[in-house]
């Protein structure tokens, strides 16, 4: 099963993506931890995409891909925002207490654990970043 959604720059998206996801998720048969774990990776992605990608969130564009069957799925996110290479990204400081807490970071961290692959290329004026995750 594959299939294609078109969001907007708008954090009222992620509910629909939320939404889309689980109805291929159910439609494949994906192993629940597996869905789990891909639900995680893409609503983080798409959501420092949301917030941080765009200047003028009127022109973006973001688009996620996917490809599921019952252990294994790859999603393939891509926009024309700001580029950005989450694997390059540094990761937050350990945090040692909560007055030194930083905010920010920990979500690619979470992105890195958490799927078996990750990918990210460039390609003319568009970031793709590509997710797997399977239960093998």
């Amino acid at each position: 099963m594959q299939d294609r959604l078109t969001l907007d720059a708008d954090p009222a998206a992620l509910a629909r993506l939320n939404d889309w996801l689980a109805a291929r998720f159910s439609e494949a048969g994906l192993a629940p931890a597996v869905a789990a774990d891909m639900k995680l990776c893409l609503n983080e992605a798409v959501t420092n995409t949301i917030c941080h990608g765009f200047d003028d969130p009127a022109g973006a564009r973001i688009a996620v891909e996917l490809q599921a069957g019952p252990r294994r799925a790859v999603a393939l996110v891509t926009d024309n925002g700001r580029p950005f290479d989450p694997l390059a990204a540094p990761l937050a400081a350990p945090i040692e207490s909560l007055r030194s807490a930083q905010i920010g970071g920990f979500g690619i961290k979470l992105m890195r654990d958490t799927a078996s692959a990750l990918h990210y290329e460039r390609v003319g004026d568009t970031n793709r970043l590509r997710i797997e995750c399977s239960a093998d």
